[in-house]
């Protein structure tokens, strides 16, 4: 009897290991773009381990990265019942359904894993993209809000808010939007899109005048009736109130002309947000986390960092002659990433 149960140990521990083998070389070949090859090798680490469902995950995201959206549809939809399904099933299932031109589908795929993973943020990302793409935008809006609401921490979602309001006349939105999304998604590609976005909406909002002051037009509603500090109701009330300061505050005061003229503005206003009190009012945590890099010296490494794209040349000229500030302030950047605990209804300022 022992030597019975000896056996089916070893076999069972043997088709582990051989099963784990099998998905280890599926992904070497994925990676290197041999979908078809991969799907064979996951096949064979099924047939040693049939109830473990990332074999077929990773079966249907071969099928889809081949453009067989049917067979990535029907391999996943023999495994969603089973308890060990997460919620980039739902997301890959749902991104099937678009694909094969059934968007309506699709959004009840990714609204059943959001309500089975409350906070799968990605989930709510993607039904966002749906939309958008069949031009729903208020749809897509509250999906990637909702997102946010989800997962804080999860940075797609403001990608593509940032981008939604990027065409806006009230660019607060994207700049908040944007910068989030940088802090959380650095190492990402997108990033320097994102970079040379934030560039635009400040060229946008920060005009030179011909005494090389500054006069600021971060948004429309940015006008002399936020002089009273009274009239202040909500959070984008007093984010328009402190650049109407920081343009006070600025008035007449030469600046030099490109990100330095930026890095005064941003500098100003943070400091101004916090004179006023309103992070006590409105904890906001990107607020937060830059008056952290204020207080600790590294506010304009990081603003020069956040906006690297702008002048590339201008960029590489400030390196050369602060390179030991600069390699500070990412020594720094490693220890203290931003932490979202407080988003405010950034959406309310458009």
């Amino acid at each position: 009897m022992l030597f019975i149960l000896f056996v089916c140990v070893y076999c069972f521990s043997y088709a582990q290991t051989q099963a784990i083998e099998y998905a280890k070389q599926g992904m070497n070949l994925f990676d290197e773009g041999k979908y078809a090859d991969a799907i064979e090798k996951y096949k064979k680490g099924m047939l040693l381990e049939p109830t473990n469902s990332l074999f077929s995950y990773e079966i249907a995201l071969s099928y889809f990265m081949l453009k067989d959206y049917p067979l990535s549809i029907s391999t996943l939809g023999d495994v969603m019942t089973r308890p060990d399904v997460n919620d980039q099933f739902y997301q890959l299932l749902g991104d099937a359904y678009d694909m094969t031109g059934q968007p309506d589908s699709a959004i009840k795929i990714l609204k059943t894993g959001m309500i089975k993973f409350s906070k799968a943020a990605n989930l709510s990302m993607e039904a966002g993209v749906v939309e958008f793409s069949r031009k729903n935008y208020g749809a897509a809006h509250d999906y990637w809000i909702n997102g946010i609401s989800m997962n804080p921490a999860f940075a797609e979602n403001y990608y593509h808010l940032a981008n939604l309001y990027s065409d806006s006349s009230n660019r607060i939105p994207a700049i908040l939007y944007a910068e989030i999304y940088l802090n959380l998604q650095w190492n990402k590609a997108q990033a320097a899109e994102v970079n040379k976005l934030i560039c635009k909406l400040y060229n946008q909002s920060i005009m030179m005048m011909a005494d090389s002051s500054v006069s600021l037009h971060v948004s429309d509603r940015n006008t002399d009736q936020f002089s009273n500090a009274d009239s202040i109701a909500n959070f984008c009330d007093a984010v328009n109130i402190t650049y109407y300061f920081t343009g006070t505050k600025l008035k007449g005061k030469k600046l030099k002309a490109g990100i330095e003229a930026v890095i005064t503005v941003r500098e100003t206003f943070i400091k101004t947000w916090f004179e006023k009190k309103y992070n006590l009012k409105y904890p906001f945590s990107l607020f937060e986390f830059e008056k952290q890099l204020l207080d600790a010296g590294h506010f304009g490494s990081y603003s020069q960092w956040m906006m690297m794209k702008c002048n590339a040349a201008e960029f590489q000229t400030w390196y050369k002659e602060h390179s030991k500030q600069y390699a500070d302030f990412v020594e720094w950047y490693k220890k203290h990433p931003l932490n979202i605990q407080n988003t405010q209804e950034i959406q309310l300022c458009r």
